[in-house]
């Protein structure tokens, strides 16, 4: 390896960490809107409560098993799709941390369900939407982090 291959190599590896940090930042961010567009696409599902009771409240534990599916909340009055919050991502505790949180009354009983009604997990289609794209973004993110290394032949 030739002086000016080796001084090059050495100033990629110390800008690595910090290149590194840049390219993951970036693919959690990414990541963050996507799973804000998914919350809120599954949050949009068509049907108010007048048609539900028309549908026998298809979501009601008499039935067996819920007769739509239970991850598609339906928008009604709009304020649950209009509670999710992002937060981050930033650097705490030696990782990347980022949120997608939604806080609104109907959160607390959509999630674990009702005596009358199956849970509601929005969480789980989100996170299974997400992260096949969440896997290649970081995997891009590493790919171009490492991108500069100088070529050895």
């Amino acid at each position: 390896m030739a002086n000016g291959s080796l001084k090059a190599l050495v100033k990629v590896l110390n800008n690595l960490p910090a290149t590194m940090e840049a390219e993951i930042m970036q693919a959690e961010r990414e990541t963050l809107d996507d799973a804000y567009a998914v919350a809120y696409r599954l949050s949009s599902g068509p049907f108010d409560q007048q048609t539900l009771n028309l549908l026998d409240n298809p979501y009601a534990k008499r039935h067996g098993a819920s007769l739509l599916d239970p991850q598609v909340i339906n928008v009604q009055t709009g304020r649950f799709r209009a509670g999710w919050q992002t937060f981050g991502p930033t650097l705490a505790s030696g990782g990347i941390v980022s949120s997608l949180t939604n806080f609104t009354p109907e959160s607390y009983f959509l999630q674990p369900g009702t005596r009358f009604m199956w849970n509601r997990p929005i969480d789980i289609g989100i996170v299974e939407s997400v992260t096949p794209r969440r896997l290649k973004r970081l995997n891009d993110a590493f790919a171009n982090a490492l991108k500069p290394l100088p070529k050895t032949t």
